[in-house]
């Protein structure tokens, strides 16, 4: 068989590519670390996107802001019910576990034998790359960044 492809090149940040920053009307202090939210935002060009924005484990306590596509790369369930850890999201129904780096697939995770049957039934679909959104703070609310 053929070598697998070569991950693809990491994407400029979205400043970068004319980026805009919107808000999502959360305030820092709504997210405890280990929280998610989901906000529903208007893009650059007059889109509705829903995303979710949370707080990340971090070597001070204080947690990292982050902000991400709603639904999962792979089952497109919402990532709402997601663990996130070791700077990681994982879906909460079929296990697949997304970098929250750059969004690409970082395995699967799947515990228990509920979870290694729901993650075995979303093996043959392809895996998308999930959306990570830099996460700013201005007059005590969280904005992301989207691209345009």
């Amino acid at each position: 068989p053929p070598p697998p492809a070569p991950p693809p090149p990491p994407r400029p940040p979205a400043e970068e590519s004319g980026g805009q920053w919107v808000g999502t009307g959360v305030a820092p202090s709504a997210l405890a670390v280990g929280d998610l939210k989901a906000v529903d935002v208007t893009g650059p060009r007059g889109n509705d996107l829903t995303l979710i924005v949370g707080r990340r484990p971090s070597e001070d306590g204080e947690g990292e802001l982050f902000g991400v596509t709603a639904n999962c790369g792979r089952c497109s369930f919402p990532l709402l019910s997601a663990r996130v850890e070791d700077g990681k999201i994982t879906c909460g129904l079929c296990g697949t576990v997304h970098s929250l780096e750059d969004g690409s697939f970082g395995g699967d995770a799947p515990e228990g034998v509920v979870s290694r049957v729901v993650s075995g039934l979303f093996n043959g679909l392809k895996f998308k790359r999930i959306g990570i959104y830099p996460v700013r703070v201005l007059n005590d609310r969280l904005q992301l960044l989207i691209p345009v």
